[in-house]
């Protein structure tokens, strides 16, 4: 991705179906931005958008999202992961994030969950000034019942990221409302995010930074709730009579789907650990090659400023010696 100083790179998250590309197409009023409708995410890659508004280039990225039927959470994370350490090697770095929930969504889902707090390990606290929780969907709900919701989300499921100096907006829809949003944006200064700082400037792997931490963390959950649930659905088919048979065939259909979901969580585990095993190699052979160049420059650098040092030396001893008519 190509971007010019004066940009300002603006992170969009959420999970598929919060309105992300919508937001983008709108504020850019590119009509290549593709929207989806359903639980398949329209953004399987990150994709990247121009707006000029009010004079000041936007770069958006659009993320794929955490709960998108066709990949895995494991996969997502590897692809933003990836994206923003290859932005952070040549040396663009992100002004603002803009996470995208619906205030339609009667109760918080596990995704949502989930992903909020994997936005916040992939930030780190010093950014949280940089982020922006907006809202979407505003069309879809009473006005009263969309502010009931959203200071519910103030007060519990984002106060932690607003304490550390998020904000919050509406997104109504508009252009001028997603212009709004951004230009809030305009005056941030760029930020190393967390994942960045861990993966590339520690060294760290995957597993070993924040977001991975997390990511294993809401893996274990995920596993040990599922079993309990699949465990009790099993007791309750073998306690039915025969009598009650589209009872048992729903109840059974309700396993097949809990024993989907843990194979996949112990999938996507099994996906952070081969990473972890290939992560450090992969690392040292792909940006080896960069630290050798920034190596190369900060000689460069030093070997020009003792030339120039020399020079002044050379040129103070010898306007002394000609009695200042050098």
């Amino acid at each position: 991705m190509e971007t010019r100083p004066a940009e300002k790179v603006i992170l969009v998250t959420g999970v598929t179906g919060a309105g992300k590309s919508t937001f983008i197409q709108t504020i850019t009023g590119d009509s290549n931005v593709v929207i989806g409708h359903g639980l398949h995410s329209s953004t399987q890659a990150i994709a990247t958008y121009l707006a000029v508004i009010e004079g000041t280039e936007y770069r958006f990225l659009d993320t794929p999202g955490f709960n998108d039927t066709a990949r895995s959470e494991m996969d997502v994370l590897l692809c933003i992961t990836s994206w923003l350490c290859d932005l952070y090697c040549a040396n663009i770095r992100i002004t603002g994030i803009i996470h995208v929930h619906r205030i339609s969504d009667d109760r918080i889902q596990g995704s949502s969950f989930r992903y909020l707090r994997m936005l916040e390990a992939l930030c780190g606290e010093t950014c949280m000034p940089n982020v922006i929780l907006m809202t979407t969907h505003w069309d879809k709900v009473p006005i009263a019942l969309g502010q009931e919701r959203e200071s519910e989300l103030r007060s519990g499921f984002w106060n932690q990221m607003i304490q550390k100096g998020a904000q919050t907006a509406r997104f109504d829809g508009s252009a001028t409302s997603g212009w709004k949003i951004a230009v809030s944006l305009k005056n941030c200064s760029p930020v190393v995010l967390a994942i960045q700082e861990q993966m590339i400037d520690q060294g760290r792997v995957l597993s070993e930074t924040d977001a991975g931490q997390v990511m294993n963390e809401e893996l274990v959950k995920i596993q040990r709730r599922t079993e309990i649930e699949l465990r009790h659905v099993q007791e309750t088919l073998q306690s039915q009579t025969q009598h009650n048979a589209q009872a048992q065939a729903d109840m059974a259909e309700y396993a097949r789907g809990l024993e989907k979901a843990l194979q996949d969580a112990k999938m996507n585990q099994q996906a952070l650990l081969a990473q972890t095993q290939r992560n450090r190699a992969e690392w040292e052979a792909r940006f080896a090659t960069l630290y050798k160049k920034m190596l190369e420059q900060q000689k460069k650098s030093f070997l020009n400023f003792v030339a120039d040092v020399v020079t002044d030396v050379v040129k103070m001893g010898l306007t002394s010696a000609f009695g200042g008519g050098f």
